[in-house]
């Protein structure tokens, strides 16, 4: 069964190379896929008594199980050509087809297979090996005079007060005075640098914008290089390297959005629910046009429960670390889609998915609702992520009471193409013990690890001065100054 195989392999390979992530990715779909190719060609066999035809009729079923439809129609017909042959001359009283003729075009069709692979390994080792970018990164020396454990936890896409409250109506104040009675200030004019969760990431990690470390190169002409470049920035952060150097251990819950992971830390919490590669699969797959709705469920329950492990694993990684230690959790959530209810209903995906958006698409114009349904939606969502946080948050300050805590977002809902400035228009609640008020009103992601780092290690890390950056939606490179 090594030629289905073969073929999974060079397909998985293939799509690997135009989406910017670790190739950790790729091992979990390529074990289901193949443990399923062998269960289905065994029992093929055991049926029809034909390996060779059980090889191929496999082969037809992985590529069109993996979207690449040419390549199954092909096979496809190759088989039914000589069915058909087969029986028309039994019923012409011909002699069949001599037993070498199916087991030639199974040896053709792992010759394509082997061929097929080999392509695959090439791109993916040339997409592995392309070069990154030229950084001038900043430099932190840290004294720390205490070893209080920091938690960073993004809650992806939270939008600030003032648009839930003048956009939707709904008032927030009950949630950000729940968090001011365990101790955190909140800023009420927070706002980010960047529109986009990679480029929040590389300028917060880094304390720096990502123009002056990257200078006046030329960056790549194509998303998935800018983004592995991107990555780079992450993984090489200067911030979590100065905490390691400082006797911490920087540790991350990563999202289903792994190419979002820090993938420098020295303990990595990935998901146990399907990755966005894995979604990104499971979307193209011609399959689910026959079950749409049995997919888009078991998807959004999944977004659904990663949202509370990834709260939950925080909280617990406070309970049993024994050493200083840097936390940063992904929340994907209150980013679409609207998975989280308050009222005990089952989790949705967008009605869009997957032909007409991505499970993750922000933008109103997409979703085929109005502003009021997505207001609706919004609100559950809000609300019961609200409610996890908190109980989170007591977890949490139960198990660890000198905690530094930071709750934030990378940039707002971004549901209208046409209101840029709401992606701009972040939320931000900080927990400080020693350092009340150590935040602005108006902080900046850049500025939020520049600014701990110099309160709490002494640092030389002062603010930088507010700067922010529209950028082309495909392209996270392509950046244009905001006035």
């Amino acid at each position: 069964m090594s030629q289905p195989i073969a073929f999974i392999a060079a397909i998985l390979l293939d799509r690997w190379t135009v989406w910017a992530t670790s190739g950790s990715v790729l091992i979990r779909p390529a074990i289901v896929l193949s443990v399923a190719a062998i269960v289905i060609g065994v029992v093929l066999w055991k049926a029809s008594g034909s390996l060779p035809l059980s090889l191929l009729v496999t082969d037809v079923l992985v590529l069109f199980t993996l979207r690449e439809l040419f390549l199954a129609l092909v096979f496809g017909a190759v088989i039914a050509a000589w069915a058909l042959l087969q029986a028309a001359r039994r019923a012409m009283g011909a002699r069949p087809f001599p037993a070498e003729v199916p087991w030639a075009m199974a040896r053709s069709a792992g010759i394509f297979a082997i061929g097929f692979l080999v392509v695959g390994a090439l791109g993916a080792a040339r997409s592995a090996s392309a070069a990154g970018p030229i950084m001038d990164l900043p430099s932190y020396q840290l004294r720390p005079t205490s070893e209080p454990n920091i938690y960073l936890v993004l809650l992806d896409g939270y939008p600030r007060a003032d648009t839930l409250r003048d956009t939707f109506g709904i008032d927030n104040a009950p949630f950000l005075s729940a968090l001011e009675d365990r101790g955190f200030d909140v800023s009420p004019d927070a706002r980010t640098n960047y529109n986009k969760t990679w480029l929040t990431f590389a300028s917060m990690l880094n304390g720096a914008y990502i123009d002056d470390m990257l200078g006046d190169q030329a960056t790549p002409n194509h998303p998935t290089a800018e983004l592995r470049w991107l990555q780079v920035l992450n993984s090489q952060a200067r911030i979590p390297a100065a905490l390691r150097d400082a006797g911490y251990a920087i540790r991350t819950v990563a999202s289903q959005y792994t190419s979002t992971t820090l993938q420098s830390a020295d303990t990595i919490v990935t998901p146990s629910q399907l990755n966005e590669f894995e979604i990104h699969l499971a979307a193209s797959s011609p399959w689910t046009a026959f079950f749409r709705d049995q997919v888009a469920d078991a998807l959004a329950a999944g977004q659904a429960e990663r949202v509370a492990e990834t709260i939950d694993v925080t909280v617990e990684l406070a309970r049993t670390g024994s050493e200083p230690q840097f936390v940063f959790s992904h929340v994907h959530s209150p980013h679409t889609p609207f998975v989280l209810t308050d009222d005990g209903s089952k989790p949705a995906a967008p009605a869009c998915f997957p032909y007409g958006c991505s499970f993750w698409e922000p933008r109103l114009v997409r979703l085929e609702i109005d502003l009021d349904e997505y207001g609706r939606q919004l609100a559950r969502q809000i609300n019961r992520l609200n409610e996890l946080v908190l109980d989170g948050m007591d977890r949490l300050l139960a198990a660890d009471p000198d905690a530094i805590v930071i709750l934030m977002s990378d940039h707002g809902l971004r549901f209208a193409t046409d209101d840029t400035d709401e992606h701009y228009r972040s939320f931000f609640a900080a927990r400080t013990p020693g350092h009340p008020d150590l935040f602005p009103p108006d902080i900046a992601p850049v500025n939020v690890l520049r600014t701990l780092v110099s309160a709490y290690f002494e640092a030389d890390a002062e603010p930088l001065a507010y700067r922010s950056w529209s950028l082309d939606w495909a392209y996270n490179l392509r950046l244009e100054a905001r006035e």
